[in-house]
């Protein structure tokens, strides 16, 4: 507590000089001077010394926050959505970090489900302060370094019980791995992704991702992972003396005949036989190298959409029995309430658009977009859906090919759009070279100057019966969406 009140004052210093000086680094707003350091500094960087020494200046206040930290290519959202909500359910004050962010730079911080955009100015300012005193800040500093250290100053601020915090790139280098210890860590999945960052094997960008294990903490890794990423995890996990938990994925009970479970929860774009809030599900427990942390089976219902969450609710679960052991008041009813109240925006997630049903998902790499296709072949098979007229759009540096292959089939139709969003980083795919690809694998398309023609055109045929219309490629193609 007395490290808390340190860092509260800390940083009500650094806001009373933000609001005292008008020098250049500090008279523009939090989105002017974020805006300033991408343009300085528009690419990534990895390395934690600069992210540390800004967060000397504002108290350190990671070290005062109870940390779940969450690495992984794909589920990483997911699996925090999850942890967040049963945390929630037990009375917990929980933040939550996830990256990026959507509509505003705000929406990344969640405190208690909601985004604080009065915590976040606040902890920006302070920010902007702290680098007002370093020379060159601009230039020197990402944009992703200044609001991840506000993020840290925001949930320390609000004295949050648990803060659930997603790896931005990789792990290991990433501005979010600053704390010394946390309660536990997770790998979600290691697929090909940040190739030019991280490596151009699965065991390289493994073993990036696993540098968010920490001495002696637990670390839980999805069983699912490839052969040569469990390999690195293991060595890992060794050599910070740290028990590794193995997370198998649930599987689905069969539901029972009279459709008792997840009655009233249908979703678009979501058949029974593929939502897992549709019927009851089991998992069986952490594996066999648990360090003692296993405790059999758990039955549950889940309120996140696809065969994949299944995965992600093992990490989940496994993450939260390790929180269990530390934190009695957290039950498994609570456990059961949050994996039920779970949503994770953007992710499969059912929206409409002048009428029309659409599918919203981010899916914007091969393996995300091999979970989003598989959900699709599904309902195809079930014949809740005859075909699918694709939105899709993409940042240039992503497996744009790979992704289109594994998403679109022969007699389906594909929008392609740029993306507007897209951070100065980033550059949006050519929607002719989506096309291209769409074309290779079967379908039919157009390319589309913007999103709303592309929307315009696909509400007209995506009524018909049978054809789900599905927006992805790009979270930020979901915002573009959500602006509209």
């Amino acid at each position: 507590m007395a490290a808390m009140r340190r860092t509260v004052r800390v940083a009500a210093a650094a806001q009373q000089r933000a609001r005292g000086r008008r020098g250049a680094s500090s008279a523009a707003g939090p989105e002017a001077f974020l805006a300033e350091l991408e343009a300085a500094r528009p690419g990534i960087d990895l390395g934690l010394g600069k992210s540390l020494e800004l967060l000397a200046r504002v108290g350190s206040p990671q070290r005062t926050l109870r940390v779940v930290h969450v690495a992984g290519t794909n589920g990483k959202g997911s699996v925090c959505a999850m942890v967040a909500a049963a945390l929630r359910a037990a009375g917990k004050r929980v933040g939550v970090y996830n990256s990026p962010y959507v509509l505003h730079w705000s929406d990344a911080v969640l405190v208690d489900g909601r985004p604080d955009e009065a915590g976040w100015r606040a902890s920006m300012r302070a920010i902007q302060a702290a680098l007002g005193a370093v020379d060159g800040a601009r230039g020197r500093y990402t944009a992703f370094e200044a609001s991840c250290a506000a993020m840290w100053l925001q949930l320390a601020t609000a004295q949050v019980d648990y803060a659930v915090v997603e790896a931005g790139v990789g792990g290991l280098r990433d501005a979010t791995n600053v704390c010394d210890a946390v309660s536990a860590a997770a790998l979600t999945s290691v697929g090909l992704d940040h190739q030019q960052l991280l490596g151009d094997t699965i065991a390289d960008i493994a073993a990036d991702k696993c540098g968010i294990f920490k001495p002696r903490c637990p670390a839980v890794v999805s069983s699912a992972v490839p052969a040569e990423a469990m390999a690195v995890a293991r060595a890992a996990a060794a050599r910070q003396d740290s028990p590794l938990i193995l997370a198998p994925p649930a599987t689905r009970m069969q539901v029972p005949g009279d459709g008792s479970w997840g009655q009233g929860r249908r979703r678009a774009g979501a058949a029974a036989g593929t939502d897992c809030g549709q019927g009851r599900l089991r998992w069986p427990g952490a594996g066999p190298e648990t360090g003692g942390g296993g405790s059999g089976e758990f039955e549950f219902e889940l309120g996140l959409v696809g065969d994949v969450q299944l995965i992600n609710a093992g990490v989940a679960l496994g993450v939260l029995r390790q929180l269990q052991r530390a934190d009695a008041s957290l039950t498994d009813d609570h456990l059961r309430q949050g994996l039920a109240a779970a949503r994770w925006p953007g992710r499969m997630e059912a929206s409409e658009w002048r009428g029309t049903q659409i599918l919203l998902d981010g899916a914007h790499n091969p393996e995300a977009a091999q979970a989003l296709g598989v959900h699709m072949d599904q309902l195809r098979t079930r014949k809740e859906i005859t075909s699918v007229h694709w939105i899709i759009g993409m940042s240039a540096g992503k497996d744009v090919e790979g992704v289109v292959r594994a998403l679109v089939r022969a007699g389906d139709v594909v929008e392609c759009v740029p993306v507007q969003s897209l951070p100065r980083r980033y550059e949006t795919a050519s929607p002719a070279r989506i096309l291209q690809a769409a074309q290779s694998a079967g379908a039919t398309g157009r390319v589309q100057a913007c999103l709303l023609d592309a929307l315009v055109v696909a509400a007209k045929t995506s009524g018909d019966a049978g054809v789900q219309l599905v927006l992805c490629g790009s979270l930020h193609l979901v915002a573009d969406f959500r602006r509209l």
